[in-house]
């Protein structure tokens, strides 16, 4: 009597056949600078997100060039003063729940995803078709999608609190072109539209 429910996301998180051009677009738009380098936190309710983890992985990683946009409603302040104390605040950008989901999936260049707890994680799976490489927790429901897809790192919760910088540093490292090609395996699957 149980019925497995695919992802069901929205095909316009698809990487678009002017992907190149689109992307370079909105970075400039965004004034994102050719060495910087964008960590995506994507959805609301930040503790449970882990949106702490992802600003002390930020600072440890002590590189200027590393920007966090969070994209998402919820109050900030406790994790803006978490940035101020960890000497960070300049790198942490907070911009409210958003439409265009896809564009800032397309210009970013890693989504963090390290969950406490996740009953599902559609994020995840969006960021797949769109082309974004991804660390996420295995207690976000659709991890395995990033595993089978080979779009990133699914980490413990240990790692969350340890390693998340030293993954950050392998998957931002690692040729884009290689995360496209693997989002266009992940497009033709149509079990996740």
């Amino acid at each position: 009597r149980f019925i497995l429910l695919p992802p069901v996301i929205k095909r316009n998180r698809c990487i678009p056949d002017d992907y190149t051009e689109r992307r370079a677009s909105l970075r400039e738009q965004w004034k994102i600078k050719k060495d910087e380098k964008i960590l995506l936190a994507l959805g609301s309710d930040f503790w449970r997100k882990g949106l702490d983890r992802s600003i002390h992985a930020v600072a440890k990683r002590n590189d200027a060039h590393l920007k966090l946009w969070v994209v998402g409603e919820g109050n900030p302040e406790k994790f803006i003063a978490l940035a101020k104390s960890l000497n960070v605040e300049s790198q942490i950008q907070f911009l409210g729940a958003r439409d265009n989901v896809e564009e800032f999936l397309w210009m970013s260049d890693l989504l963090l995803h390290p969950a406490r707890s996740e009953a599902a994680g559609a994020c995840l799976v969006e960021a797949i078709v769109a082309g974004l490489p991804i660390i996420a927790t295995q207690e976000c429901g659709f991890s395995h999608y990033v595993s089978q897809f080979d779009m990133g790192e699914v980490i413990t919760q240990h790692e969350s609190e340890t390693l998340l910088d030293e993954k950050i540093h392998h998957l931002l490292s690692t040729p884009r072109e290689h995360w496209l090609a693997r989002a266009k395996v992940a497009a033709a699957d149509t079990s996740l539209f």
